[in-house]
């Protein structure tokens, strides 16, 4: 069982009758909603998403947006948590990818405990009403309240990321570092069926046939993309495929016509294309936090950064041994 750390003196938190207690008498109390809050200076402010934020977000991912990508996770979470499981979510706010996660975790015959961290009291609120089997805490990412060495896996969906405090925590962080998005991405790769490939744009059925019995024998995205990558099928081909896959987009959905264009961020050479953009009246500019009439649209794009959002900047691939290097022109060869 991961033992919870005393905020103030890094000691092992014990519950006792309603709140946790550190060997130097620290005291913090259960909520009745279930959380404990091991943030100093919480009572200065708000922290975090506020109500109105949790609950369209919740909405949000009840309507199943994002139902394919939350499956991949688990599956991900699943395929490589060892028998006795310590998870932790490192932003996990209402707590659904932490269910589908533990769900994941026990259908595979595995036992999994799970500790949910966030800054949002309201968030962790829903999570408690989500599962009781939670262990909740109001906390930062940047100061996380477990023992160092104490959990085999950590979640990071969405959320702000330390790595150095996130690998702290991982009993083998060397072995078990994510690669960001990669296992997700593998596994859902490794998922579909030969309907789902056949549906998916920018590949004809040489190419997805290819790329299907890759996924299946390929431990990175790297290794993936050099067993399937040929003179007929150069790298940016592929890689349209793959990502097409993982967002499960079909010809129909990139036919669509563009209703718009987002401007995230620009330097001075890009509010002058704006502006003459604005004058020549091609397309409606939409800014960050804006929500387009076009909703059909609006859809694939929170889609496509959702995906985004899991490969950090830097994030490299490792690359594949030599032995696996070998494996991999032999069995293009025999095909």
């Amino acid at each position: 069982m991961v033992k919870l750390c005393c905020p103030v003196c890094a000691g092992a938190l014990e519950r006792r009758a309603g709140a946790y207690l550190c060997p130097k008498n620290h005291s913090f109390d259960i909520a009745k909603s279930g959380y404990v809050n091991l943030l100093l200076n919480s009572s200065q402010g708000h922290h975090g998403d506020d109500k109105l934020m949790v609950r369209a977000r919740r909405d949000f991912l009840d309507k199943g947006y994002y139902d394919h990508f939350i499956a991949a996770v688990a599956a991900a979470a699943a395929e490589f948590a060892p028998g006795e499981a310590a998870v932790l979510d490192a932003g996990c706010g209402e707590g659904i990818y932490s269910l589908a996660v533990l769900r994941a975790i026990e259908k595979a015959g595995k036992t999994g405990e799970l500790i949910g961290v966030d800054i949002s009291k309201t968030a962790l609120q829903y999570a408690a009403k989500r599962s009781p089997a939670f262990t909740l805490c109001v906390a930062s990412c940047a100061h996380l309240p477990v023992g160092d060495g104490s959990v085999d896996e950590v979640l990071n969906i969405f959320s702000p990321f330390v790595p150095e405090a996130a690998a702290r925590r991982y009993v083998d962080a060397e072995r078990h570092f994510p690669q960001y998005g990669e296992r997700a991405m593998l596994a859902r790769l490794r998922g579909m069926t030969p309907e789902d490939w056949a549906r998916t744009a920018h590949g004809s059925e040489g190419l997805w046939s290819l790329a299907m019995r890759a996924a299946q024998c390929c431990g990175t995205l790297q290794e993936l993309e050099s067993m399937v990558k040929s003179r007929r099928y150069p790298m940016t081909r592929v890689r349209r495929l793959l990502l097409c896959a993982a967002l499960g987009l079909t010809e129909d959905v990139l036919n669509l016509e563009i209703p718009y264009v987002r401007a995230l961020a620009m330097d001075g050479a890009g509010r002058r294309v704006l502006r003459e953009m604005r004058e020549l009246e091609t397309l409606p500019i939409i800014n960050a936090g804006q929500t387009p009439e076009d909703k059909d649209y609006f859809e694939l794009e929170l889609r496509a950064a959702g995906l985004y959002g899991l490969f950090g900047e830097g994030a490299v691939c490792a690359p594949p041994s030599r032995l696996r290097d070998e494996r991999i022109y032999v069995r293009r060869n025999a095909e």
